[in-house]
């Protein structure tokens, strides 16, 4: 079981984000898309569209995060927060440092 520090990716088609979604789409190394309830009660469905791109020797990292659905303001601050420290906390402690925070492999 998942938990808020505890996030598991299973990086191939069909495969699980957690409990929050299912691998729908996953060209390597540029794009990954992910749909499936979120974590989110209620009827409410969601797509994370990640994208890479490359800019001389930086990646450039492209988030969507849509859904549609019973989706409060509490509700989708609550993500606007999730993502930022996924991307600019855990990620970036990963691909500058090593440390994996929550990240399993």
């Amino acid at each position: 079981m998942s938990t808020s520090r505890d996030i598991r990716l299973e990086p191939m088609l069909g495969g699980e984000f957690s409990t929050y979604a299912t691998v729908t789409l996953l060209r390597r190394p540029e794009r990954l898309r992910m749909s499936g309830g979120m974590g989110m009660s209620g009827a409410v469905a969601g797509v994370i569209d990640i994208r890479l791109t490359l800019r001389r020797k930086s990646t450039i990292l492209h988030l969507s995060h849509r859904a549609v659905g019973e989706v409060t303001e509490e509700t989708r601050a609550g993500y606007d927060t999730g993502w930022k420290v996924l991307l600019a906390e855990r990620l970036k402690a990963y691909v500058e440092r090593g440390q994996r925070t929550g990240l399993r492999r």
